[in-house]
């Protein structure tokens, strides 16, 4: 059987919620998900009010992306690995689909808020080589 790569781009939003809980009930048997966590430079010095050493920083993200972001795929017990990565998210996403072999890219998508945006979706369409799965999310 072909084992399914997927790469799901995680975030703090309902949306990729969505997209995580899905990646974790349609991942085939064998199949493994990488769920990618981007950190930006506006993220880090603009939304750090009060501002905080980088270093927390990361860790927090790791340990909400290692426990907290990923538990669908532990409760159906999917094979996952996580990768933090620097850049804005849908070009984290291409990298990292491109330096694992990834099937597919996954994202949520919501028309407002923290997920990923129309334009985002677009980039990541546009520039995809493998097929990108939205899940849609609605508030």
């Amino acid at each position: 059987m072909h084992a399914n790569r997927w790469v799901v781009e995680v975030d703090p939003s309902p949306a990729s919620a969505a997209a995580m809980e899905w990646c974790a009930t349609h991942v085939g048997e064998g199949g493994e998900v990488i769920a990618v966590g981007s950190l930006t430079t506006f993220q880090e010095f603009v939304l750090s009010v009060p501002p905080s050493d980088l270093t927390t920083w990361q860790r927090d993200i790791r340990y909400a992306l290692d426990h907290q972001r990923t538990a669908p795929l532990r409760t159906h017990g999917v094979a996952y690995r996580t990768r933090l990565e620097e850049g804005a998210p849908w070009r984290t996403a291409l990298d990292v689909a491109e330096a694992e072999r990834a099937d597919a890219i996954v994202v949520g998508h919501e028309s407002h808020g923290l997920a990923f945006g129309s334009r985002d979706v677009q980039r990541l369409m546009d520039h995809a080589n493998v097929p990108v799965i939205v899940v849609p999310h609605r508030s």
